[in-house]
């Protein structure tokens, strides 16, 4: 992988792409979970992976936390995307990560944005406002049953207490995060786009019937795709995964 700046990745070089995707990872996550989606996408298209502040190495900048952060970082770090049809999808709090930066890009003059996928992530709540953190924030011990609830984090991980304090405050910022982009919302205008979404049949926190309100959310075609499995349904299945994406996509007219 290369670096395209600080905080987005891609594998390659590529001259006059056909499209750029742009992947936005889970809570507590990292670009490199998703790296291997680059072996199924079309070569004269470019994947880029966001990573949010304070992953691996890099622990220089402040923990993106509330919309008004997100909106700056996405101004700092995105603005020189938009120069090719624009693709975003996400997971989890990527999806929300995603919803954000398809409304912010949608007020710019020069917007080539043309698809949003979302990937096991209720929408927004629009009416209900609750600022309380919810109690799997209120201590580690609370945040670790959480997160062997929803699945998805090997076992390893529990049992080393250096990961554990190296990783769970990161877990907990992108938490606080999801939780306050969830539930204080503001009115957006329908997206002019389409949306897809993909969740996991047995999946928890963001069922197929929750998640297909995201249909309210744009103006434009709207399609929902299910999977067998929870909440991180794709793992070992990458290849699934990016044939629904790749479908959605042939769906649209892409111009070179």
């Amino acid at each position: 992988m290369i670096k395209y700046n600080k905080y987005i990745y891609k594998k390659n070089e590529i001259k006059d792409p056909k499209l750029r995707l742009l992947i936005n990872h889970h809570a507590g996550g990292s670009s490199t979970t998703y790296f291997n989606f680059c072996n199924f996408f079309p070569e004269n298209w470019d994947i880029c992976f966001l990573d949010l502040p304070n992953r691996g190495i890099d622990f220089s900048e402040d923990f993106v936390r509330n919309r008004d952060e997100l909106q700056n970082f996405v101004d700092k770090y995105l603005k020189n995307l938009n120069d090719v049809p624009l693709a975003l999808f996400g997971h989890s709090l990527g999806g929300y990560i995603s919803y954000e930066i398809a409304h912010q890009l949608s007020f710019q003059k020069e917007n080539s944005l043309i698809w949003l996928g979302i990937s096991a992530t209720k929408p927004p709540n629009l009416i209900k406002k609750d600022v309380s953190l919810p109690e799997y924030l209120n201590s580690s011990e609370q945040l670790i049953k959480w997160m062997k609830d929803i699945g998805g984090t090997p076992d390893e991980f529990f049992n080393s207490s250096e990961l554990l304090n190296l990783f769970l405050p990161v877990i907990k910022n992108d938490l606080t995060l999801f939780h306050n982009l969830n539930n204080n919302p503001i009115y957006f205008e329908k997206l002019k786009i389409p949306i897809s979404i993909f969740s996991g049949m047995k999946d928890m926190k963001a069922s197929p019937i929750e998640m297909s309100n995201w249909r309210n959310f744009t103006e434009n075609e709207f399609s929902q795709n299910e999977y067998e499995g929870g909440h991180f349904y794709f793992q070992g299945k990458e290849k699934i995964l990016v044939n629904s994406i790749l479908n959605s996509l042939n769906k649209i007219s892409i111009s070179n």
